[in-house]
């Protein structure tokens, strides 16, 4: 069993607005701990997983995004976001129609 298998997608919605491509949840099998709207960003040929966040205010009055889920080892959380995106990457392998399209075609010219 691989590794990423042990976390499933659910729950998959595609928004494509900016770098956001889709917000899940996240089911951790072992654990029986569901994330709720973990979000999926893209940009470019690089792509990274949002955990769940709280919007608010910063002091100088900008929108910031405080995260719901800690690690205490900056290890931990990049391997455990990395076996979120290998699952990500299943689905959209076995759902295609996940994949972004690129904004302009190749052949398209530029409207500006």
């Amino acid at each position: 069993m691989e590794q990423f298998e042990m976390i499933e997608i659910q729950n998959i919605e595609r928004v494509d607005k900016g770098s956001l491509l889709a917000k899940c949840d996240v089911y951790v099998k072992p654990w029986h701990l569901i994330l709720r709207e973990v979000k999926v960003f893209q940009k470019g040929d690089r792509r990274w997983v949002g955990m769940p966040a709280k919007e608010g205010m910063g002091h100088d009055g900008v929108k910031i995004y405080s995260e719901l889920v800690e690690f205490d080892s900056d290890g931990v959380k990049k391997r455990f976001r990395s076996l979120i995106m290998d699952a990500v990457d299943a689905y959209i392998e076995k759902n295609p129609s996940m994949t972004p399209e690129p904004i302009f075609g190749q052949q398209d010219e530029m409207p500006f």
